[in-house]
């Protein structure tokens, strides 16, 4: 999980750089981001936790995943058939072509969803270790 937080940053630093440097905006995304958190925050809320034999189990809630998953799966398939054939690579071609406000939206939705809803399981994961850990000190 920790290794999915870092991937997902890095991504997350990736795309706002090259939206930056190619002169778009960073509101969409950003916009995607809280966006995402809050439901990150509901998806948190409905996952379940479970300490058996002193393991730790948790079980997501799989629509709110899957959803926000085919969300993303469904912006980028439709960016890809829209795209014009062949690419237009003269130089007065449009360089935000593949900056489009929505597509930024929904990717920082899935961001912001996987980087709470990650956080909040490692969180809680913890919390829980702790306290089986002062239980069986006690």
């Amino acid at each position: 999980m920790p290794i999915s937080l870092g991937i997902m940053a890095l991504a997350l630093a990736l795309v706002s750089f090259s939206v930056l440097h190619n002169g778009g905006s960073l509101w969409p995304l950003a916009g995607g981001l809280v966006a995402g958190a809050a439901v990150g925050l509901v998806g948190h809320k409905l996952t379940r936790f479970e300490i058996t034999d002193g393991e730790r189990f948790y079980t997501p809630n799989a629509y709110l995943g899957i959803a926000i998953s085919m969300l993303l799966i469904a912006r980028v398939a439709y960016r890809f058939f829209t795209l014009p054939w062949p690419p237009n690579t003269s130089p007065n071609a449009d360089p935000g072509i593949n900056y489009s406000p929505l597509t930024l939206l929904v990717f920082g939705l899935t961001l912001g969803y996987y980087l709470c809803y990650i956080s909040g399981v490692l969180i809680s994961l913890r919390a829980r270790k702790q306290s089986i850990e002062s239980r069986q000190n006690a």
